[in-house]
Protein backbone atom coordinates (compact mmCIF):
# COMPACT_ATOMS: atom_id res chain seq x y z
CA UNK A 1 0.00 0.00 0.00
CA UNK A 2 1.45 3.55 -0.40
CA UNK A 3 -0.07 6.74 -0.05
CA UNK A 4 -0.77 9.40 -2.93
CA UNK A 5 -1.29 13.18 -2.55
CA UNK A 6 -3.44 15.06 -4.82
CA UNK A 7 -2.81 18.68 -4.14
CA UNK A 8 0.50 18.08 -1.35
CA UNK A 9 0.63 21.68 -1.25
CA UNK A 10 -1.98 21.88 1.01
CA UNK A 11 0.08 20.59 3.61
CA UNK A 12 1.80 23.83 4.20
CA UNK A 13 -1.71 24.28 6.37
CA UNK A 14 -0.37 21.92 8.95
CA UNK A 15 1.37 25.17 9.92
CA UNK A 16 -1.47 26.42 11.36
CA UNK A 17 -1.46 24.47 14.53
CA UNK A 18 0.79 26.39 16.20
CA UNK A 19 -2.34 28.73 16.52
CA UNK A 20 -4.02 27.19 19.15
CA UNK A 21 -1.21 26.27 20.65
CA UNK A 22 0.05 30.05 21.08
CA UNK A 23 -3.47 30.70 22.28
CA UNK A 24 -3.54 27.94 25.24
CA UNK A 25 0.24 29.23 26.16
CA UNK A 26 -0.70 33.13 25.97
CA UNK A 27 -3.99 32.91 27.80
CA UNK A 28 -4.17 34.40 30.86
CA UNK A 29 -4.20 32.00 33.91
CA UNK A 30 -6.34 34.11 37.08
CA UNK A 31 -4.39 33.48 40.54
CA UNK A 32 -6.72 32.17 42.92
CA UNK A 33 -8.31 34.39 46.15
CA UNK A 34 -7.08 33.16 49.23
CA UNK A 35 -8.94 34.98 52.62
CA UNK A 36 -5.77 36.19 55.04
CA UNK A 37 -6.36 38.40 58.17
CA UNK A 38 -3.79 40.89 58.23
CA UNK A 39 -0.47 41.91 55.98
CA UNK A 40 1.72 42.84 58.68
CA UNK A 41 3.14 39.87 58.98
CA UNK A 42 4.34 39.22 55.37
CA UNK A 43 7.66 40.44 54.63
CA UNK A 44 8.01 42.70 51.14
CA UNK A 45 10.47 41.09 48.74
CA UNK A 46 11.99 42.27 45.40
CA UNK A 47 12.07 38.62 44.02
CA UNK A 48 9.26 37.75 41.19
CA UNK A 49 8.28 34.35 40.30
CA UNK A 50 9.52 32.45 37.24
CA UNK A 51 7.97 29.65 36.11
CA UNK A 52 7.19 27.86 32.97
CA UNK A 53 3.41 27.89 32.39
CA UNK A 54 1.58 24.94 31.32
CA UNK A 55 -0.58 25.06 28.82
CA UNK A 56 -4.47 25.50 29.80
CA UNK A 57 -7.30 22.69 29.18
CA UNK A 58 -4.66 20.41 27.55
CA UNK A 59 -7.47 18.51 26.33
CA UNK A 60 -9.34 21.15 24.26
CA UNK A 61 -5.80 21.74 22.93
CA UNK A 62 -5.29 18.44 21.98
CA UNK A 63 -8.99 18.52 20.44
CA UNK A 64 -8.42 21.65 18.72
CA UNK A 65 -4.79 20.82 16.97
CA UNK A 66 -6.38 17.60 15.87
CA UNK A 67 -9.36 19.32 14.06
CA UNK A 68 -6.66 21.87 11.90
CA UNK A 69 -4.06 19.04 11.47
CA UNK A 70 -7.54 16.83 9.66
CA UNK A 71 -8.56 19.72 8.23
CA UNK A 72 -5.05 20.58 6.66
CA UNK A 73 -4.81 17.25 5.34
CA UNK A 74 -8.14 16.74 3.82
CA UNK A 75 -7.42 19.43 1.92
CA UNK A 76 -4.41 18.03 0.38
CA UNK A 77 -6.81 15.02 -0.62
CA UNK A 78 -4.96 11.76 0.35
CA UNK A 79 -5.26 9.06 -1.40
CA UNK A 80 -4.23 4.80 0.04
CA UNK A 81 -3.36 3.22 -3.34
CA UNK A 82 -4.19 -0.41 -1.97
CA UNK A 83 -3.70 -3.26 -3.75
CA UNK A 84 -7.36 -4.21 -4.20
CA UNK A 85 -7.64 -0.45 -5.72
CA UNK A 86 -5.26 -0.65 -8.03
CA UNK A 87 -6.89 -4.31 -9.45
CA UNK A 88 -10.12 -2.95 -9.23
CA UNK A 89 -8.94 0.17 -11.51
CA UNK A 90 -6.98 -2.05 -14.11
CA UNK A 91 -10.60 -4.05 -14.81
CA UNK A 92 -12.16 -1.04 -15.81
CA UNK A 93 -12.38 -0.67 -19.47
CA UNK A 94 -12.67 2.60 -21.64
CA UNK A 95 -13.90 2.00 -24.88
CA UNK A 96 -14.30 4.04 -28.14
CA UNK A 97 -16.56 3.15 -30.82
CA UNK A 98 -15.55 4.17 -34.28
CA UNK A 99 -18.45 3.89 -36.14
CA UNK A 100 -18.35 4.24 -39.98
CA UNK A 101 -20.85 6.77 -41.29
CA UNK A 102 -20.05 6.22 -45.00
CA UNK A 103 -22.54 5.98 -48.10
CA UNK A 104 -21.79 2.47 -48.20
CA UNK A 105 -23.08 1.64 -44.71
CA UNK A 106 -26.45 3.45 -45.16
CA UNK A 107 -28.74 0.55 -45.54
CA UNK A 108 -27.37 -0.72 -41.94
CA UNK A 109 -27.82 2.51 -39.67
CA UNK A 110 -30.62 0.57 -37.25
CA UNK A 111 -28.96 -2.35 -37.06
CA UNK A 112 -25.73 -0.19 -35.62
CA UNK A 113 -27.89 1.85 -33.00
CA UNK A 114 -28.42 -2.02 -31.87
CA UNK A 115 -24.46 -2.64 -31.63
CA UNK A 116 -23.55 0.68 -29.94
CA UNK A 117 -26.61 -0.40 -27.51
CA UNK A 118 -25.09 -3.46 -26.78
CA UNK A 119 -21.31 -2.43 -26.67
CA UNK A 120 -22.67 0.54 -24.31
CA UNK A 121 -23.32 -2.04 -21.96
CA UNK A 122 -20.23 -3.50 -21.05
CA UNK A 123 -18.07 -0.80 -20.35
CA UNK A 124 -17.33 1.55 -17.53
CA UNK A 125 -16.66 4.84 -20.34
CA UNK A 126 -18.12 4.93 -23.51
CA UNK A 127 -17.32 7.10 -26.44
CA UNK A 128 -17.95 7.55 -30.12
CA UNK A 129 -16.53 8.80 -32.84
CA UNK A 130 -18.75 9.04 -36.34
CA UNK A 131 -16.46 9.59 -38.93
CA UNK A 132 -16.20 8.51 -42.84
CA UNK A 133 -12.30 7.61 -42.72
CA UNK A 134 -11.82 4.99 -40.18
CA UNK A 135 -7.73 5.51 -40.34
CA UNK A 136 -8.53 9.38 -38.32
CA UNK A 137 -11.00 7.30 -36.73
CA UNK A 138 -8.35 5.05 -34.95
CA UNK A 139 -5.86 8.20 -34.14
CA UNK A 140 -9.14 9.98 -32.76
CA UNK A 141 -10.22 7.16 -30.59
CA UNK A 142 -6.08 6.83 -29.78
CA UNK A 143 -5.87 10.17 -27.91
CA UNK A 144 -9.07 10.18 -26.32
CA UNK A 145 -7.75 6.80 -24.68
CA UNK A 146 -5.05 8.57 -23.21
CA UNK A 147 -6.62 10.59 -21.35
CA UNK A 148 -9.06 7.98 -19.93
CA UNK A 149 -9.14 7.05 -16.12
CA UNK A 150 -9.29 3.06 -16.98
CA UNK A 151 -6.87 0.36 -16.86
CA UNK A 152 -7.65 -0.62 -19.84
CA UNK A 153 -8.83 0.27 -23.60
CA UNK A 154 -10.11 -0.44 -26.03
CA UNK A 155 -11.61 0.54 -29.98
CA UNK A 156 -14.66 -1.14 -30.92
CA UNK A 157 -14.97 -0.57 -34.82
CA UNK A 158 -18.14 -0.76 -36.34
CA UNK A 159 -18.33 -0.52 -39.99
CA UNK A 160 -18.80 -2.48 -43.41
CA UNK A 161 -15.24 -2.98 -43.47
CA UNK A 162 -14.76 -2.24 -47.30
CA UNK A 163 -11.18 -3.26 -48.45
CA UNK A 164 -9.06 -0.58 -48.60
CA UNK A 165 -11.00 1.44 -45.53
CA UNK A 166 -7.92 0.29 -43.17
CA UNK A 167 -4.39 -0.97 -43.82
CA UNK A 168 -2.00 -2.90 -41.41
CA UNK A 169 0.16 0.69 -41.03
CA UNK A 170 -3.37 2.15 -39.34
CA UNK A 171 -3.86 -0.64 -37.00
CA UNK A 172 0.11 -0.80 -36.33
CA UNK A 173 0.16 2.78 -35.10
CA UNK A 174 -2.31 1.97 -31.89
CA UNK A 175 -0.18 1.52 -28.79
CA UNK A 176 -0.42 -1.96 -28.30
CA UNK A 177 -1.76 -2.37 -25.05
CA UNK A 178 -5.38 -0.64 -26.54
CA UNK A 179 -7.49 -3.58 -27.47
CA UNK A 180 -9.21 -3.72 -31.10
CA UNK A 181 -12.48 -5.26 -32.27
CA UNK A 182 -14.45 -5.31 -35.57
CA UNK A 183 -18.38 -4.88 -36.11
CA UNK A 184 -19.08 -5.63 -39.07
CA UNK A 185 -22.35 -4.91 -40.66
CA UNK A 186 -24.20 -4.80 -43.85
CA UNK A 187 -24.75 -7.67 -47.00
CA UNK A 188 -21.58 -8.59 -48.82
CA UNK A 189 -21.86 -7.07 -52.29
CA UNK A 190 -21.27 -9.40 -55.49
CA UNK A 191 -20.84 -6.46 -57.92
CA UNK A 192 -21.49 -3.10 -59.06
CA UNK A 193 -21.53 -0.94 -62.05
CA UNK A 194 -21.47 2.79 -62.34
CA UNK A 195 -20.02 5.62 -64.31
CA UNK A 196 -16.82 7.40 -64.00
CA UNK A 197 -16.25 11.30 -65.10
CA UNK A 198 -16.80 12.45 -68.75
CA UNK A 199 -13.90 13.50 -70.65
CA UNK A 200 -13.16 16.78 -72.14
CA UNK A 201 -14.01 17.18 -75.56
CA UNK A 202 -13.10 19.36 -78.65
CA UNK A 203 -14.97 20.26 -81.66
CA UNK A 204 -17.19 17.46 -84.03
CA UNK A 205 -15.43 14.69 -81.14
CA UNK A 206 -18.19 12.89 -79.76
CA UNK A 207 -18.31 13.02 -75.90
CA UNK A 208 -16.61 9.77 -73.87
CA UNK A 209 -17.92 8.64 -70.69
CA UNK A 210 -16.78 6.02 -68.28
CA UNK A 211 -18.72 3.23 -67.44
CA UNK A 212 -17.10 0.84 -64.70
CA UNK A 213 -17.82 -2.52 -63.85
CA UNK A 214 -17.02 -3.83 -60.22
CA UNK A 215 -17.12 -7.77 -59.99
CA UNK A 216 -15.56 -9.38 -56.98
CA UNK A 217 -11.79 -8.73 -57.21
CA UNK A 218 -12.22 -7.49 -61.19
CA UNK A 219 -12.23 -3.68 -62.55
CA UNK A 220 -13.65 -3.23 -66.09
CA UNK A 221 -13.71 -0.14 -67.80
CA UNK A 222 -15.47 0.44 -70.62
CA UNK A 223 -15.66 3.73 -72.99
CA UNK A 224 -19.03 4.64 -73.83
CA UNK A 225 -20.22 7.72 -75.89
CA UNK A 226 -22.35 10.43 -74.21
CA UNK A 227 -23.82 13.59 -74.56
CA UNK A 228 -21.95 16.66 -74.17
CA UNK A 229 -22.36 18.77 -70.72
CA UNK A 230 -24.27 21.90 -71.00
CA UNK A 231 -21.59 23.62 -69.55
CA UNK A 232 -17.83 24.39 -71.75
CA UNK A 233 -15.35 25.99 -70.62
CA UNK A 234 -15.05 29.51 -71.92
CA UNK A 235 -12.45 31.11 -73.88
CA UNK A 236 -11.57 34.69 -74.18
CA UNK A 237 -8.79 35.35 -76.80
CA UNK A 238 -8.79 37.74 -79.95
CA UNK A 239 -9.92 36.78 -82.68
CA UNK A 240 -6.99 36.13 -84.84
CA UNK A 241 -6.62 33.32 -82.22
CA UNK A 242 -9.15 31.23 -82.52
CA UNK A 243 -7.62 28.21 -84.78
CA UNK A 244 -4.89 28.43 -81.56
CA UNK A 245 -7.85 28.30 -78.93
CA UNK A 246 -9.12 25.34 -81.06
CA UNK A 247 -5.82 23.60 -80.85
CA UNK A 248 -5.49 24.00 -77.61
CA UNK A 249 -8.58 21.96 -76.64
CA UNK A 250 -7.68 18.93 -79.01
CA UNK A 251 -5.06 19.01 -77.04
CA UNK A 252 -5.99 18.81 -73.71
CA UNK A 253 -8.63 16.41 -74.95
CA UNK A 254 -6.15 14.23 -76.22
CA UNK A 255 -4.12 14.11 -73.28
CA UNK A 256 -7.24 13.34 -71.12
CA UNK A 257 -9.02 15.83 -68.75
CA UNK A 258 -12.55 15.80 -66.86
CA UNK A 259 -15.63 17.56 -68.58
CA UNK A 260 -17.16 20.31 -66.50
CA UNK A 261 -19.78 19.65 -64.05
CA UNK A 262 -23.25 21.63 -64.76
CA UNK A 263 -23.03 23.36 -61.50
CA UNK A 264 -19.33 25.37 -62.03
CA UNK A 265 -17.76 27.57 -64.37
CA UNK A 266 -14.34 28.41 -66.13
CA UNK A 267 -13.46 30.89 -68.02
CA UNK A 268 -9.53 31.08 -70.00
CA UNK A 269 -8.30 34.67 -70.88
CA UNK A 270 -5.48 35.26 -73.01
CA UNK A 271 -3.16 38.31 -73.59
CA UNK A 272 -5.34 40.89 -75.93
CA UNK A 273 -9.06 39.72 -74.92
CA UNK A 274 -10.84 42.38 -72.54
CA UNK A 275 -10.76 41.67 -69.03
CA UNK A 276 -14.30 41.36 -67.25
CA UNK A 277 -15.07 42.85 -63.91
CA UNK A 278 -13.58 40.21 -60.89
CA UNK A 279 -13.69 39.98 -57.34
CA UNK A 280 -11.56 38.19 -54.95
CA UNK A 281 -12.13 34.00 -54.50
CA UNK A 282 -15.08 33.72 -51.89
CA UNK A 283 -16.82 30.82 -52.91
CA UNK A 284 -14.99 27.32 -51.24
CA UNK A 285 -15.12 25.22 -54.64
CA UNK A 286 -13.17 27.77 -55.86
CA UNK A 287 -10.65 28.34 -52.97
CA UNK A 288 -10.38 24.36 -53.20
CA UNK A 289 -9.78 24.74 -56.79
CA UNK A 290 -6.84 26.86 -56.52
CA UNK A 291 -5.38 25.09 -53.44
CA UNK A 292 -5.34 22.06 -55.68
CA UNK A 293 -4.35 23.91 -59.13
CA UNK A 294 -1.14 25.79 -57.37
CA UNK A 295 0.14 22.21 -56.28
CA UNK A 296 0.27 20.70 -59.47
CA UNK A 297 3.94 19.58 -60.42
CA UNK A 298 3.30 19.53 -63.78
CA UNK A 299 1.84 22.85 -64.17
CA UNK A 300 4.68 24.34 -61.88
CA UNK A 301 7.01 22.63 -63.48
CA UNK A 302 6.26 24.11 -67.29
CA UNK A 303 5.33 27.58 -65.92
CA UNK A 304 8.89 27.82 -64.76
CA UNK A 305 10.59 26.70 -68.08
CA UNK A 306 8.17 29.29 -69.66
CA UNK A 307 10.86 31.78 -71.88
CA UNK A 308 8.63 34.22 -73.25
CA UNK A 309 7.87 37.09 -71.59
CA UNK A 310 4.23 37.78 -69.88
CA UNK A 311 2.28 40.21 -71.04
CA UNK A 312 1.59 42.87 -68.03
CA UNK A 313 -0.64 40.71 -65.33
CA UNK A 314 -3.54 42.67 -63.80
CA UNK A 315 -3.57 43.70 -60.30
CA UNK A 316 -5.30 42.95 -57.33
CA UNK A 317 -7.87 41.01 -56.85
CA UNK A 318 -6.17 38.45 -59.44
CA UNK A 319 -4.23 35.36 -57.21
CA UNK A 320 -1.03 34.18 -58.91
CA UNK A 321 -1.56 30.77 -59.72
CA UNK A 322 2.12 29.99 -61.49
CA UNK A 323 5.04 32.03 -62.39
CA UNK A 324 7.64 31.77 -64.51
CA UNK A 325 11.41 31.13 -63.71
CA UNK A 326 11.91 34.73 -63.15
CA UNK A 327 9.00 34.82 -60.38
CA UNK A 328 6.92 36.77 -62.52
CA UNK A 329 2.70 35.76 -62.29
CA UNK A 330 2.04 33.48 -65.41
CA UNK A 331 -1.54 32.25 -64.66
CA UNK A 332 -3.97 34.41 -62.38
CA UNK A 333 -7.61 33.36 -60.95
CA UNK A 334 -10.20 35.65 -59.85
CA UNK A 335 -14.08 34.98 -59.86
CA UNK A 336 -16.56 36.63 -61.79
CA UNK A 337 -20.26 35.80 -61.60
CA UNK A 338 -20.02 32.77 -60.00
CA UNK A 339 -17.49 31.31 -62.44
CA UNK A 340 -13.52 30.52 -61.75
CA UNK A 341 -11.64 32.86 -64.22
CA UNK A 342 -7.99 32.19 -65.54
CA UNK A 343 -5.55 34.49 -66.93
CA UNK A 344 -3.43 32.81 -68.92
CA UNK A 345 -0.08 35.70 -69.60
CA UNK A 346 1.03 33.59 -72.59
CA UNK A 347 -0.68 32.54 -76.05
CA UNK A 348 -3.28 29.87 -76.68
CA UNK A 349 -0.71 28.17 -78.47
CA UNK A 350 1.52 28.17 -75.47
CA UNK A 351 1.79 24.71 -73.45
CA UNK A 352 1.35 26.75 -70.36
CA UNK A 353 -1.94 26.95 -71.62
CA UNK A 354 -2.26 23.58 -72.19
CA UNK A 355 -1.05 22.75 -68.66
CA UNK A 356 -3.35 25.62 -67.07
CA UNK A 357 -6.18 24.45 -69.07
CA UNK A 358 -5.96 20.33 -67.35
CA UNK A 359 -5.08 21.26 -64.12
CA UNK A 360 -7.84 23.29 -63.48
CA UNK A 361 -10.57 21.20 -64.98
CA UNK A 362 -9.12 18.32 -62.32
CA UNK A 363 -9.30 21.00 -59.53
CA UNK A 364 -12.45 22.03 -60.64
CA UNK A 365 -14.44 18.56 -61.17
CA UNK A 366 -14.99 16.99 -57.52
CA UNK A 367 -13.04 13.91 -57.80
CA UNK A 368 -14.71 10.46 -57.33
CA UNK A 369 -15.44 8.59 -54.45
CA UNK A 370 -13.82 5.49 -55.37
CA UNK A 371 -13.35 3.70 -52.09
CA UNK A 372 -17.40 4.06 -51.57
CA UNK A 373 -17.98 1.74 -54.68
CA UNK A 374 -15.67 -0.72 -53.54
CA UNK A 375 -17.60 -4.09 -53.30
CA UNK A 376 -14.71 -6.29 -51.59
CA UNK A 377 -14.53 -6.59 -48.01
CA UNK A 378 -11.43 -7.12 -45.77
CA UNK A 379 -10.84 -10.50 -45.45
CA UNK A 380 -12.40 -11.86 -41.85
CA UNK A 381 -9.09 -13.57 -41.23
CA UNK A 382 -7.47 -10.37 -41.94
CA UNK A 383 -9.53 -9.06 -39.19
CA UNK A 384 -9.29 -11.74 -37.16
CA UNK A 385 -5.03 -10.91 -37.29
CA UNK A 386 -5.71 -7.37 -36.11
CA UNK A 387 -7.91 -8.12 -33.37
CA UNK A 388 -7.04 -8.13 -30.13
CA UNK A 389 -7.48 -8.35 -26.30
CA UNK A 390 -7.01 -4.94 -24.26
CA UNK A 391 -4.02 -5.07 -21.71
CA UNK A 392 -3.67 -3.43 -18.65
CA UNK A 393 -1.97 0.03 -19.39
CA UNK A 394 1.48 0.43 -18.89
CA UNK A 395 0.46 4.27 -17.60
CA UNK A 396 0.63 4.69 -13.09
CA UNK A 397 -2.98 5.19 -12.00
CA UNK A 398 -3.87 8.45 -11.35
CA UNK A 399 -6.14 9.17 -8.53
CA UNK A 400 -9.75 11.67 -9.32
CA UNK A 401 -10.56 13.74 -6.34
CA UNK A 402 -11.35 14.03 -4.15
CA UNK A 403 -9.62 11.01 -3.09
CA UNK A 404 -10.11 9.74 0.70
CA UNK A 405 -10.40 13.29 1.74
CA UNK A 406 -14.02 12.68 2.79
CA UNK A 407 -13.21 10.53 5.59
CA UNK A 408 -11.27 13.43 6.84
CA UNK A 409 -13.10 15.84 6.39
CA UNK A 410 -16.03 13.59 8.29
CA UNK A 411 -13.19 12.83 11.35
CA UNK A 412 -12.86 16.91 11.38
CA UNK A 413 -16.74 17.61 11.92
CA UNK A 414 -16.57 14.63 14.50
CA UNK A 415 -13.93 16.29 16.62
CA UNK A 416 -15.62 20.19 16.15
CA UNK A 417 -18.80 18.49 17.56
CA UNK A 418 -16.66 16.55 20.45
CA UNK A 419 -14.41 20.09 21.18
CA UNK A 420 -17.71 22.38 21.56
CA UNK A 421 -19.13 19.86 24.29
CA UNK A 422 -15.86 19.53 25.74
CA UNK A 423 -15.53 23.56 26.16
CA UNK A 424 -18.87 24.01 27.36
CA UNK A 425 -18.45 21.46 30.09
CA UNK A 426 -15.19 22.92 31.01
CA UNK A 427 -16.70 26.43 31.51
CA UNK A 428 -19.40 25.09 33.56
CA UNK A 429 -16.99 22.87 35.97
CA UNK A 430 -15.11 26.26 36.09
CA UNK A 431 -18.08 28.73 36.76
CA UNK A 432 -19.11 26.30 39.68
CA UNK A 433 -15.55 26.37 41.14
CA UNK A 434 -16.12 29.99 41.47
CA UNK A 435 -19.45 30.00 42.59
CA UNK A 436 -18.03 27.86 45.25
CA UNK A 437 -15.26 30.29 45.89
Amino acid sequence: MSLDWLRPAALAGLAVIAGPVLVHLLRRQRAPRVTFPTLRFLVPTRAAAATLRRPSDLLLLCLRVTIVAAAAIAAAQPVFVTTWRHAAWERRVARVLVIDETQSIGAAVPRVRDVVAAERGGSTQVSEIHTTSLAEGLKQAAAMLRRADAGRAEIVVISDSQLGSLTAADVGALPPEIGLRFVTLGAPRRGATFRGWRSFHAGSAPAVEQQITLDGSRTRIMLIASKPSAREVTFLAPRERAEDVAVLKRVVAAAGAPEMPVDRGLTMIFPGAVLPAVEPLRVLWMVNALAIASADARLLAVASAHRGAPARSPGTPWVPLARNGSGQPLVLVAAANQNLVAYVSAAPSELVAAAALRSLLFAIVPPPNWREREVERLSASQLAGWTRAAKPSAARWTPQPPGDARWLWGLALLLLLVEGFTRRASSSAREEHAHAA
